[in-house]
């Protein structure tokens, strides 16, 4: 539980810091790149070079992902990038179940749910209000 809380401030945190720095979206579609880069970075930490493979196998809709959204003018931009924020937060619900890796701290799962779900909950709201879709 202290994990999940810890990740709710930390999403707050980083919506607020990129709010004031005026870098929304594209700031969390640079973001989406970073978040199965984690998960193989624990695998590797541990020495698990066919589980960081796994990882990154099923990060790739997040690099991709993250690689459109920021090369190309795609409308809705911030709906997308808030989706994916929002379906890491399901990959964060079920990695256990589908992924031995035992390099990922036991709180990381929660910690990461909750920075997903506050930060993909913003861009979502954000993107719902949009009178023009942006693009990234």
């Amino acid at each position: 539980m202290v994990g999940l809380m810890v990740g709710i401030a930390l999403g707050l945190v980083s919506v607020w810091l990129v709010r004031r720095l005026r870098g929304e979206p594209w700031m969390f579609a640079f973001a989406l790149l970073l978040l199965p880069i984690i998960y193989v970075w624990f695998a590797l930490v541990d020495g698990s070079g066919a589980n960081a493979s796994r990882e990154l196998l099923a990060g790739l809709p997040w690099l991709l992902a993250g690689v459109a959204l920021l090369w190309f003018k795609i409308p809705q931009a911030t709906l997308i990038v808030g989706a994916f924020w929002l379906l890491h937060a399901v990959y964060d619900v079920v990695h256990d179940e589908r992924f031995v890796n035992p390099g990922v701290p036991d709180w990381y799962p929660l910690a990461c749910l909750g920075t997903d779900v506050v930060i993909g909950g913003y861009l979502a709201y954000v993107g719902l209000r949009e009178k023009r879709p942006a693009t990234v």
